[in-house]
Parts: structure tokens; C-alpha cells; sequence
């Protein structure tokens, strides 16, 4: 789902529906970066943006009608993309008819130009039905399937082997060589196998998890397997509660001189006649005044 809207309500979508979505706001603070640069290369015109969302394996746009940080012009403009399914007072839902969801097949590539370029690039071979994919470390990937294959097949859709999580998905190639992509956003911590044995997870159609995969019919599966760090995070916030609600619930620890009892002073007696030196003269310690002389 790709939210238009400055709005936060829409991140429940994917508890309510069951549907991704494809950026956690309108600015994309947190967003991958390739993502945001795909996303943001997408807006050039009307054929990027149906282009992107293809790729992207968008199947709906979630119009928000009530926001004010969005115009009526950026309103007129994706409801001219795509035909809507769902309209109310508030909302609008559009439909797109093609979404290349949850992995597609392509026979047909070539390597991505470095840079910004690459995003709009791949929006460009996308229409022409040719996959732009990423040399890790500048290294040649023309010995890869499908990089001297001409574009005479179009995108096709992959579906699941088996049902999958948000950190597994398996597949069944189609038999010809080419790429296999997932419509999720790349990461370093994406893996893959082939028949079981691990293979490189490249970074295709400017932002997604792909592999290489030559004749005849074999199993892919992708993991998320994040560092150990991640379980650190994970375990470290519970148990900072823990340790603060020890320090909230323990009694309180004072030293030693404060939990001693303290003796109350003695009782006041009758005060003993000042002691002179000699008579008219003032007390031991203070200072002569005129009325001691």
C-alpha cells in the first residue's frame, strides 16, 4: 500500500489488513534509502510512478481526502493514475491492476549506472522490460544469466511455494535463466539459497533483494537473518523496565546515620546567673559596651 497522507493513522494497516506499506511517512524519515530515492524518482511523471509501483508490488494507494498537507492537485494527479475501488468523506482507495506482488521473474538484464541515475534508469528499463541490477563493489556481471538476454519477455509474477513470514519466503523458479526479486526493500542482512546451497543476494530494480539463476526449475528461499545485535535491542528494552521497576518497588536504602536513632536533646533548665569579672563588667567573651563600664 503506498499511503498519501502527513498522517500516522495508516501505520496499523498491516495489523487491520495484512498489507505492507511502502514508506512509514510522508517524508520518509525512516524509510530504506533506496526506497526513498525510487520514490522519490518515481514522482518525475505518470509513467515512473505506475512504473515504481509495478516494481514495487503495489496493489493500492491510499488516498487521504481530508489532509491539508496534501492538495488537491497531488489528489487530481494519482486519481488520473489508477482507477478507484473505495471512496468515502475521507478516504480513497485506488486499485492497481498489475502489482508485480510478492516476487517477480525477469529474463532480460543489465548493470545499474552508479549514482543517483541509477533510480530513474530503472524506472526507464522497467518499461522496456529489461532489470537493472547493482555491481557489488564495481565487479562485471556480464558471466550473470539474463545480462546479454534482449528484452523480448515482460515481468512475470512469482508466486509463494509455501506461506510465508516477514523474514522467509520461498519460491519455485520458473525454469528459464534469469532473476529472481522479492518485493522487499534490500538490506545486508537479506540471504538466500538455491536448492540449499547460499547464494548472493543482489541489490536489484533500484532497492530489491534479487539472485541469478540459470536453467531449469529450483527452489529459492530469502531470510532475514539481522545481527545479534537486533536480540540484544530486543532484550535490553524489557530489561531496562525490568530494572526500573526493581529501583520503583525496592525499599528505600539510607546510610547508616540516617536509620541510627537520634538522642533528643536535654531538657532546659533554669539558666545560671552570667558569671563577671568584677562587678559592671561584661561577660567572658563579649565584646565591652557602654553599659558594662
Amino acid at each position: 500500500v503506498v499511503p498519501v497522507s502527513g498522517r500516522y493513522f495508516y501505520l496499523d494497516l498491516p495489523n487491520r489488513v495484512g498489507s505492507p506499506l511502502t514508506t512509514e511517512a510522508l517524508n520518509r524519515y525512516l524509510t530504506p534509502r533506496d526506497t526513498a530515492r525510487m520514490q522519490a524518482a518515481a514522482l518525475t511523471s505518470a509513467t515512473d510512478m505506475l512504473a515504481y509501483m509495478r516494481l514495487a508490488g503495489v496493489g493500492d494507494v491510499l488516498l487521504d481526502l481530508t489532509d491539508p498537507d496534501i492538495s488537491d492537485a497531488q489528489r487530481k494527479w494519482f486519481r488520473a493514475l489508477l482507477p478507484v475501488r473505495f471512496e468515502n468523506e475521507r478516504f480513497a482507495v485506488l486499485s492497481n491492476p498489475a502489482p508485480l506482488y510478492p516476487a517477480f521473474f525477469a529474463t532480460s538484464a543489465a548493470p545499474a549506472p552508479d549514482g543517483f541515475q541509477e533510480y530513474s534508469a530503472t524506472l526507464e528499463q522497467a518499461k522496456a522490460r529489461r532489470l537493472l541490477v547493482a555491481s557489488p563493489d564495481g565487479l562485471p556481471l556480464d558471466s550473470l544469466p539474463g545480462m546479454k538476454t534482449p528484452p523480448d519477455a515482460d515481468f512475470a509474477v512469482v508466486p509463494l511455494a509455501e506461506p510465508r513470514t516477514s523474514s522467509h519466503a520461498a519460491f519455485a523458479s520458473p525454469g528459464q535463466p534469469g532473476w529472481l526479486v522479492l518485493d522487499e526493500s534490500w538490506h545486508p542482512d537479506w540471504t538466500a539459497t538455491v536448492d540449499g546451497v547460499p547464494a548472493f543476494v543482489y541489490r536489484a530494480a533500484g532497492g530489491l533483494p534479487g539472485v541469478p539463476l540459470p536453467a531449469g526449475k529450483h527452489r529459492v528461499v530469502f531470510q532475514f537473518q539481522p545481527p545479534a545485535w537486533y536480540a540484544a535491542c530486543l532484550g535490553g528494552g524489557p530489561l531496562s523496565w525490568l530494572v526500573a521497576l526493581g529501583f520503583l518497588c525496592a525499599p528505600p536504602i539510607l546510610p547508616p546515620r540516617l536509620t541510627q536513632g537520634v538522642e533528643p536533646p536535654p531538657p532546659a533548665g533554669p539558666r545560671p546567673p552570667a558569671r563577671h569579672e568584677r562587678p559592671g563588667s561584661c561577660p567572658a567573651g563579649v565584646s565591652a559596651a557602654p553599659a558594662c563600664r
